[in-house]
C-alpha cells in the first residue's frame, strides 16, 4: 500500500525529515492517527501554548489527524504538516 504520492517519496529519499503538506488521503490519516496512538514517539500536540488548561481534557492536547490537516479536538488550533516517517511503517 502506497502512503504518500512518488514524488512525495522521491523527495523524502534525500531528506528523511520532509514535511508532507495536507490534504492527505484516508490511509495516510489512518497512519498518521496510528501514529499518534503507539506511543513509540511523542505524539503531536497542540501548538496553541494553551494545551495544559482546563480545556485541553487529556492533559496535552493530542492532536487528530484529518484529510486537510491535524487539528486539536479541544481548541481551534491547526496544523498542516506531517513528518515523512509517520506515513511509514515502524522500525521493528
Amino acid at each position: 500500500m502506497v502512503l504518500v504520492s512518488s514524488a512525495q517519496r522521491l523527495l523524502a529519499e534525500s531528506n528523511p525529515l520532509l514535511k508532507i503538506e495536507a490534504p492527505w488521503t484516508k490511509e495516510q490519516v489512518d497512519a498518521l492517527n496510528s501514529y499518534q496512538e503507539e506511543g513509540w514517539m511523542h505524539p503531536f500536540t497542540c501548538g496553541s501554548g494553551n494545551r495544559t488548561d482546563k480545556y485541553h481534557l487529556d492533559g496535552e492536547g493530542k492532536l487528530v489527524a484529518t484529510e486537510n490537516g491535524w487539528i486539536c479536538p479541544f481548541c481551534p488550533y491547526r496544523q498542516t504538516w506531517a513528518w515523512d516517517m509517520m506515513f511509514k511503517p515502524r522500525p521493528w
